[in-house]
């Protein structure tokens, strides 16, 4: 089978950008089966900020890309898979979506500093919304999952993290992530996992795809 990309280049924090995202894969490809929400605010100024120094349109920037988007994404092709009879939505979400013990901001154990407010609000906010959803897409046969995929040992990563001399034995390869994500993308039955939020590293042990 000859695959083929599209590639549409997009502000995600700009609803014209998204409407056309969806208009020009929609007259594209015909239809959608599978969305896959892995954008977003991850790194900038903003992530580390704590209050009082958080400013509004950091706050307002991070929850368009990590909360808003991808809500108006699964909107934009909602209909199309109800269309063709079920859908797979998977977000990328993150474990700092739970609540923090509490720590000095200097004495993360990572080697960065510690991270703002922003950044786990917004990642729990995706997966209550994911959650709401999946309640929607349950008749229709459309999977809204959840998936953190840990501490992604990406060569960024790593070299960020030698370069602090601190090598987190917990981070993951992005093999785990990625077969994860694939899984729930081409499994038989993706609705025993929808509303859920699963963790990568966890759920490919114990299916043993890696």
């Amino acid at each position: 089978m000859l695959l083929r990309s599209v590639v549409v280049q997009a502000d995600l924090g700009v609803q014209d950008d998204i409407d056309r995202l969806v208009r020009t894969t929609l007259e594209d490809a015909g239809g959608v089966d599978i969305l896959v929400n892995n954008a977003g605010y991850t790194v900038g100024r903003a992530i580390y900020t704590h209050p009082p120094d958080l400013p509004r349109e950091q706050w307002e920037k991070v929850l368009a890309l990590n909360v808003t988007a991808p809500l108006m994404l699964i909107q934009g092709f909602w209909e199309s898979m109800v269309r063709r009879g079920g859908g797979r939505i998977v977000n990328v979400t993150s474990g700092a979506a739970q609540p923090q013990d509490l720590v000095p901001p200097e004495d993360t154990g990572t080697g960065f500093p510690s991270i703002g407010p922003a950044y786990g609000a917004t990642k729990a906010a995706l997966n209550r919304m994911a959650n709401s959803v999946a309640t929607d897409g349950y008749p229709h046969h459309i999977a809204v999952i959840s998936i953190e995929p840990g501490l992604v040992m990406t060569e960024t990563m790593e070299l960020t993290q030698r370069e602090a001399g601190d090598l987190n034995p917990n981070a993951v390869p992005p093999t785990v992530p990625a077969a994860a994500v694939d899984y729930l993308c081409t499994c038989a039955d993706p609705m025993r996992f929808s509303g859920q939020v699963l963790v990568a590293a966890e759920l490919v042990a114990e299916l043993g795809l890696a």
